[in-house]
Formats: C-alpha cells, sequence, structure tokens
C-alpha cells in the first residue's frame, strides 16, 4: 500500500503531472531543436541543408570546427576536474566531525564513485555542457546488484540526461528555484515490472497501476515525440511496445495544495505507478544543472554550437566552392560543339589515352581561376581563426603550431586559460561541490548497515560504518586552478611545522601540534588513526604521536648538543619524512 494518508484521486495527479511535461515541451520546442541541430553540426551529419545551393558532383564536405572546439574546451574541462584523485576533499562545517572520520567518509565516496564511473560519466556531461551550453544530471539512489534486498553496497550514481529527456517549470528564470523538475525514460516491461518487485511492502510502488499498464497491447508505442524524434535521429525505427516513465519532482495541488514535495511516477502519461513524499528537504532534489556562458533571464546557457552554427555554414560553403575551384582547375569542363562528333562516354580519365573526334575546333577549355581557390584557402584560414578565437578554443590550447614567438604564446596560452579556468570554476561548483554533497547526503540517509572499503594505500579493506558519516561537512573542489589547492595547502602545513618544530625549545609545555600533523595526515591521503594508532581518539586532542617522538628522539641522539640552526635542519629533516610517509 502506498504510505498516503487517505486515498488519492491518481487521475487528478495523472493529469496535473502530463499536463507539466506538455507546458514545458511546447514552450522548450525550439531549444529542443537548437541540440538536435547542435548535434547534427558536431557529428557532421545533415550537411546538405547548411551548404548553398546544393548541386549534385559538387563537394559537401564539412569542416568540423564545432567538433574540434568542442573536443578540445571538453578535455581541458576534464582535465582541470579530474587533475586530482579524488577531486574533492572534505571539512568539517562545526568541528564534530574528527579526521578519522573525514578520512573514512573521502574513501567511501571515492570508491562509489568508481563503482559507479563517475569520471567516464564526467565527460560525457561536460561535452554536452560545452557544445550546448549547459547540461543536466541526474543522481538517483542505487544499490548492486540491483533487484537484491540485501545489495553488497549502495551508490549514488551520475546520469547525465539529455534535454529530450527533462522538463521543469516553463519560463523559470533558473532552474534550481523552478517548482517542479524531472525526466523521463523509455522503459521495457520487464525493467518497470522489477522496480516495483523491488519494492517490497509497496509503499513506493502502485502496484496496481503497474498491472494495468503491462496489460497495454505491446504493439503500440506510448513514447513521447520528443523522445521518439531523438531517437530517430539516432538510427532508431521500432517504438512498439514501449513506455514513457515520467519522474516528477515538486509540490502536487491535486494532493495537499502543494504543502509538500512530491514525488511521481507517470506511465504513458496515465498511470501514476509511484508516489511518495520526498525524502529530501523542500527544495532539494536529485538533479544537478550546470551552464557554460550564462546569460542574463535565460535558464539555459550558451555552448559552442550558439556561438559557431552561423559561421559554421558559412565555413562549410566557402570550403567547399574553394574545393570545386580546385576540382574544376584540375578537371576542367570542355565545352564542344554538338557536331564535332565528341561523346561524353568516351572522356574519361586514364593515362595515354586517345579520343578520336572528327572535328578538332569543335571544343575548347572552359577552366576555373586557380587564384579563387587561394583567396578561398585563405578566407578559410581567417574564418577558422576568428572561430577558434571565439570559443576560447585557441590554437596555443589545441597544440597546434604558430609562427608566434615563445612569450607570445605563453601569453596567448595563459589568457586562454584564465577563460576556460573560470568556467572549470563553475563547473565544479555542480559537478563536484554540489553533487559529492549530495553523494555524502544520501550515504548519510540511507546507509544503514558497515560497508567494505578499500583505497589507495591501504593494506586490507576495512569496514565504514554508518556512525562514521556526519551530513555536518562541507565538500571543497580540488582543481588544478584552485588557489587553495590540497598541494599548497600540504605545503602551508609543513612550513607551520617546520617553525614549530625549529622553536620546540621555546614553546609553552602545554603547546601541542598533534593537529597540524594529523591535518598533514589526512590531506597528503593517509589515515590520522594509523599515524597514531594507540592515542588517537575522536573528538579529542591527542599527544604527539610515535612518529614526531620519534623524529625529536632521533635528532637529539644524533647531536645531543648541536647549535640552533642544526635544529632547524633536523627539524626539517624530520618533516620530510612525514611529508614523504
Amino acid at each position: 500500500m502506498l504510505d498516503l494518508d487517505q486515498p488519492q484521486n491518481f487521475d487528478a495527479i495523472a493529469e496535473e503531472v502530463a499536463s507539466a511535461i506538455e507546458d514545458h515541451q511546447k514552450s522548450a520546442f525550439n531549444l529542443l531543436n537548437d541540440r538536435e541541430l547542435f548535434l547534427d553540426m558536431y557529428k557532421g551529419t545533415n550537411y546538405t541543408a547548411y551548404k548553398v545551393k546544393p548541386r549534385a558532383q559538387l563537394s559537401n564536405l564539412p569542416s568540423p570546427i564545432i567538433a574540434e572546439a568542442t573536443e578540445t574546451l571538453t578535455n581541458i574541462l576534464y582535465s582541470m576536474l579530474t587533475a586530482s584523485d579524488p577531486n574533492f576533499s572534505l571539512e568539517s562545517l562545526n568541528g564534530d566531525t574528527d579526521e578519522s572520520s573525514l578520512y573514512k567518509m573521502t574513501n567511501l565516496l571515492r570508491m562509489q564513485h568508481i563503482k559507479t564511473k563517475r569520471k567516464k560519466k564526467l565527460m560525457a556531461t561536460l561535452r554536452s555542457l560545452v557544445l550546448n551550453g549547459s547540461a543536466f544530471v541526474e543522481q538517483p539512489l542505487i544499490s548492486w546488484p540491483p533487484g537484491t534486498q540485501d545489495p553488497a553496497w549502495e551508490a549514488t550514481d551520475f546520469i547525465h540526461r539529455p534535454f529530450p529527456n527533462m522538463f521543469w517549470m516553463p519560463k523559470a528564470i533558473s532552474i534550481d528555484y523552478a517548482d517542479y523538475i524531472g525526466s523521463v525514460d523509455v522503459i521495457s516491461a520487464n525493467r518497470l515490472q522489477a522496480l516495483a518487485d523491488m519494492d517490497q511492502n509497496g509503499s513506493t510502488w502502485n502496484k496496481f497501476a503497474v498491472a494495468m499498464a503491462l496489460k497495454e497491447t505491446e504493439t503500440e508505442s506510448y513514447t513521447g515525440s520528443e523522445i521518439r524524434q531523438s531517437l530517430t535521429a539516432l538510427g532508431y525505427s521500432d517504438f512498439r511496445g514501449s513506455k514513457e516513465l515520467a519522474t516528477y519532482y515538486g509540490p502536487l495541488k491535486s494532493v495537499d495544495g502543494g504543502k509538500d514535495e512530491w514525488v511521481v511516477g507517470l506511465l504513458n502519461r496515465k498511470f501514476v505507478v509511484r508516489l511518495h513524499k520526498s525524502v529530501y528537504p523542500r527544495g532539494m532534489r536529485p538533479f544537478r544543472f550546470a551552464q557554460h556562458i550564462e546569460i542574463e533571464n535565460d535558464p539555459l546557457g550558451i555552448g559552442v554550437g550558439h556561438q559557431l552554427q552561423f559561421q559554421q555554414r558559412y565555413i562549410n560553403s566557402n570550403l567547399n566552392r574553394t574545393m570545386d575551384c580546385i576540382t574544376l582547375a584540375t578537371f576542367h569542363m570542355l565545352l564542344a560543339n554538338r557536331y564535332a562528333g565528341l561523346k561524353s562516354d568516351d572522356m574519361k580519365i586514364s593515362p595515354m589515352a586517345v579520343i578520336e573526334m572528327d572535328d578538332i575546333n569543335g571544343t575548347r577549355d572552359f577552366t576555373s581561376d586557380p587564384q579563387a581557390a587561394a583567396q578561398g584557402m585563405k578566407l578559410h584560414e581567417f574564418l577558422i581563426e576568428q572561430a577558434r578565437n571565439h570559443t576560447g578554443a585557441t590554437p596555443t590550447l589545441q597544440a597546434i603550431i604558430t609562427e608566434a614567438s615563445a612569450s607570445e604564446v605563453k601569453i596567448a596560452q595563459s589568457n586562454s586559460m584564465r577563460s576556460v579556468s573560470n568556467k572549470a570554476e563553475l563547473a565544479a561548483e555542480e559537478f563536484i561541490r554540489e553533487a559529492v554533497s549530495f553523494d555524502n547526503f544520501n550515504n548519510y540517509l540511507f546507509l544503514d548497515k558497515p560497508i567494505w572499503m578499500r583505497s589507495v594505500g591501504m593494506e586490507r579493506p576495512s569496514l565504514t560504518y554508518p556512525s562514521d558519516i556526519s551530513k555536518n561537512v562541507d565538500v571543497i573542489p580540488k582543481i588544478v586552478t584552485d588557489k587553495d589547492y590540497v598541494p599548497q595547502q600540504v605545503k602551508n602545513d609543513l612550513q607551520l611545522l617546520t617553525i614549530m618544530t625549529s622553536i620546540r625549545s621555546v614553546l609553552p609545555p602545554d603547546t601541542d601540534p598533534t593537529e597540524i600533523i594529523v591535518s598533514l595526515a589526512r590531506k597528503s591521503g593517509h589515515d590520522p588513526a594509523k599515524i597514531f594508532p594507540s592515542k588517537f581518539a575522536p573528538r579529542g586532542r591527542p599527544n604527539l604521536g610515535s612518529l614526531m617522538g620519534m623524529v625529536n628522539k632521533e635528532s637529539a641522539m644524533a647531536r645531543p648538543q648541536s647549535t640552533p640552526n642544526e635544529q632547524f635542519i633536523q627539524a626539517q629533516q624530520g618533516v620530510n619524512q612525514i611529508a614523504a610517509a
């Protein structure tokens, strides 16, 4: 039974959600067409529509300028966002989360990201972001193996959602604050039944509605036109038996007047197969959204497709006109007197061929100006350069050799990287900070049993318990453009530790540098509890561990009467040993 206080009018709920989907699709008609056009331009398909008066026998070769710019910027953004492993760090918000727990939480998230192939999915998301100007990601909670009551592990997925698969409140200034948002999928009957069977107590899925939906004929298609159009462009043609499952997140006026946040699963725009209140606070939804270039009062950003669609068309036309000039100059046409006795079938290119004709004066050459081709190539190079500069995918970023000096190249590359770095920081806010925060929040809510975890540097797997997970943490993205990037933090800690060690003899007796050692260890990827196995205590301040004591002891034994300078050198050596660990 669905967990509802009283029976609901499922027809009214279905009508409300279906209307929300249709309202979005009507308002976003042009947006969907634009994205389909950009994808065609990226793939190099359907280019006959972009050539001026295309005719048979003429060239029709697309220039890959949009694909080139998209891949260049995508790869750079991906490198910036994944330069570190993991590409984030956790910090306690209110100080109630100890370093050992932060270490375990970090490694648990890293393991979950590996198992769900987060990096691969991030690449596809960034490519859509650059090409289309914006990108959607859905983060549903999943278990593995799927459909089991006692999964080996649980994690939050990271699924890139194309535009035809999304819907949200029309004309919303910001998608983050839209009244509702949702996704649409094509689902098979077997998959639908499996999802319903996983809900043992019937608190989420309406099994009666599922059974009714499965009785519909498999010879008909219930997939929406937008999804069918998108799949048709990819080569699919048979949609018999396909079903549309829309998942809606938002208030329902037909249930409680819009008071609470609900999750609705609507099949074929008429069957309410899923209905329950959201487990998240009001306004928190499992979707991430980012813009490549943000425009005022536009919920969607602009990307390479918007910037280069007109340049792409003209570049294609100019390139093909130039190629036609070269072709006509090489294999020129002939003007022939119809009474010259010349047959077109005899005009075949062949070495040492002889064409016999009755009237030698009956033909003359019809050629193109070779200079036209040269001018066309100069224009092509100019247009390509302008397009690259417009998007920021400059030759220096693409490692294209130019005639510029080393200093000029360095300056140009610095300016280009600055522009890309700004976009990387904005993307990191959504796809690292917000996404990982949501991952951790799901772990806090749903992880109800110990989970085995293994990470780099671990001799053997260890258990992470639900009590190790805290929701009061801040996620710090680790990208190459971040001035507070962890290596810099480690450097700062080393400098501070060096100073403290060098003046240790004059410090008050109650001074304890342990917290610095703990912070340094965790940021270096080591478990503080293993460095302080006997004295580390959560929420406490342990005494200085054996490692620091060993350094001091060895230094004292080596030079019991050492000078302050020698003490500083010895302390620095000890610090280096800690850093090397």
